[in-house]
């Protein structure tokens, strides 16, 4: 069986809403602490929202026993019976004390607890969405700057198909550069003029008869 959370439903109009405001005007704030400590040990009740008081003034249960407090526990048990936040039974000397709101307190805590879930939930949702079109768009940059690298090298390679070696003995020469295409090594481009020279006829001198 698992274990309620050591946590109690208190609400922040604890001390400034009409339960806790009516317990400053009549036990001052040592009855507002008396009120928590209640609330505290009905959270570690069994069952929960409940406490048993052996006696009258069982500070001990309360975890007062060391400074109770200047007014008796019944007095405040009596006084939060008529305003309906505690209803109390009797078996001999043992006092059955029943938080009547309980189950409201806890209702409302679970609800915020579970809009801060669903909350939590949606941001965690829309951080993944917005992550995984980053990666996206990441990864189509990526794949964008490799297809431009390979137009280039295409293009490139597309060049290079286009030069000639013109040089006698078919290896380019470091120094020369061509006058018309501007290339160097002896490597001309095919619309260059030196590129595809023209053979020369020679001819022989004429004789007359």
């Amino acid at each position: 069986m698992q274990r309620p959370a050591p946590y109690v439903p208190l609400s922040v109009t604890f001390a400034t809403g009409k339960t806790g405001t009516a317990i400053l005007e009549r036990f001052g704030t040592e009855g507002l602490g008396v009120w928590a400590a209640i609330i505290a040990a009905a959270k570690a009740g069994n069952p929960e929202g409940q406490i048993v008081l052996l006696h009258d003034n069982d500070w001990g249960t309360l975890g007062l026993s060391a400074n109770p407090p200047s007014f008796p526990l019944t007095e405040l048990l009596t006084f939060l019976g008529r305003r309906k936040q505690t209803r109390t039974t009797r078996q001999g000397r043992v006092m059955y004390v029943k938080l009547t709101r309980w189950g409201d307190w806890n209702a409302t805590k679970n609800s915020y607890l579970a809009a801060q879930r669903s909350s939590r939930n949606r941001q965690e949702k829309k951080r993944d969405a917005e992550r995984t079109e980053n990666e996206r768009e990441a990864n189509a940059m990526r794949n964008a700057e490799v297809e431009v690298e390979l137009d280039i090298e295409k293009a490139l390679q597309t060049s290079r198909e286009t030069w000639h070696d013109t040089s006698p003995t078919g290896a380019g020469r470091a120094g020369q550069v061509c006058p018309d295409c501007e290339l160097g090594g002896g490597y001309h481009l095919t619309d260059c003029p030196r590129a595809n020279p023209q053979p020369t006829v020679e001819t022989s001198p004429s004789t007359k008869p």
